[in-house]
């Protein structure tokens, strides 16, 4: 993979109709890439069932350096170890303006939003979905090692999900409502629905 590089989608359409592909391997298996090593990731929206080993992300099963923004995962992920609705491990990288409702399920190291996280910066992020872990889990991350969390939410209630060792629970009905995300920008970036969406 070319580092240097940048991938950018497309503006996202929420009425656009996909198809909902099956991604399977057995280490790093990600929708987009299995490893990066430094792209800056922008717009990239996924709705796919990811599955492996260790090291399975909903966008990239393990991501060192580079930026994830603006992007999105649904459908669910599967794997053993460092398991991620967008990333299953990433080291130095920034992520903001994100969100998983992927289904995630593994063993350890498994989170809504990243299975393991290592010295990078998240903000302006959110994760609703079900997890399924025997230890090292959390509604956004599953385990966390000089990283910064700012801005960060999980649903508490949808999948009873009550737990992360970063980021702020919050209910569902919390999770619709605009005033809930502190620090989001809703004119240029994000859009909500009060009560609905």
């Amino acid at each position: 993979i070319d580092t240097s590089s940048q991938f950018t989608g497309d503006d996202w359409d929420y009425q656009r109709k996909t198809l909902r592909p099956v991604i399977r391997g057995r280490n790093y298996v990600g929708a987009l890439v299995g490893v990066d090593a430094g792209l800056d990731l922008d717009k990239v929206f996924v709705n796919a069932d990811v599955s492996g080993a260790d090291y399975v992300g909903g966008i990239v099963g393990k991501k060192s350096s580079g930026s994830i923004a603006r992007s999105a995962s649904m459908g669910s992920v599967t794997g053993s170890n460092y398991v991620g609705g967008l990333a299953g491990s990433m080291s130095s990288v920034a992520v903001s303006d994100c969100y998983s409702i992927s289904g995630v399920a593994g063993e350890t190291d498994v989170g809504g939003l990243v299975g393991y996280s290592y010295k990078s910066t998240v903000q302006n992020v959110y994760a609703s979905n079900s997890i399924e872990a025997k230890s090292k889990w959390g509604g956004l991350a599953g385990e966390v090692v000089s990283s910064t969390f700012a801005t960060a939410y999980f649903d508490s209630t949808q999948w009873a999900v009550d737990f992360s060792p970063v980021g702020t629970a919050r209910s569902t009905q919390d999770m619709l409502k605009q005033g809930t995300f502190e620090g989001f920008d809703f004119d240029n970036t994000w859009r909500i629905v009060a009560d609905s969406t």
